[in-house]
């Protein structure tokens, strides 16, 4: 976390970074990169095992120009995440979330109803989602399921 925190506070005009594998971060990170590197517009948070959906809220929140996030096998997250990116973040138009075990039907009606933009989701190995609720989503939103 503090490796993020120095990383925000010295790039606040990064628009792309992949955090992808760094096993050890927390939440907190996303807490730097949401007040500190709002222009984030690609994010790479998959495989981190501490990640939760309170950290997925704030960045959210923050980072309102993301239009490719990956949060696939964080195992952490669920149905709150997908609200938060959908609410706040109009511009996502690619959404990785594969083998997410917590996202269900409902979290994917509600980015359905939000993600308007949305043109590529992965949700394989999600295995609480079933194809029915994916019908929400814009028609000219790929799946991989």
């Amino acid at each position: 976390d503090a490796g993020v925190k120095h990383l925000s506070i010295g790039c606040s005009q990064l628009r792309q970074l992949s955090l992808s594998g760094c096993f050890e971060l927390t939440s907190a990170s996303l807490e730097y990169l949401a007040i500190s590197c709002p222009h984030l517009t690609r994010l790479d948070l998959s495989w981190l095992p501490l990640l939760t959906g309170a950290g997925i809220q704030f960045l959210s929140k923050g980072c309102i120009h993301l239009i490719d996030i990956n949060i696939s096998q964080c195992p952490k997250l669920g149905d709150p995440s997908l609200l938060a990116l959908s609410s706040h973040c109009a511009h996502l138009s690619r959404l990785d979330v594969n083998h997410n075990y917590h996202l269900t039907d409902v979290g994917m009606r509600q980015l359905g109803n939000g993600a308007k933009r949305l043109k590529y989701i992965d949700v394989e190995g999600c295995y609480r989602v079933h194809r029915a609720s994916l019908s929400t989503l814009p028609i000219e939103c790929e799946i991989n399921d």
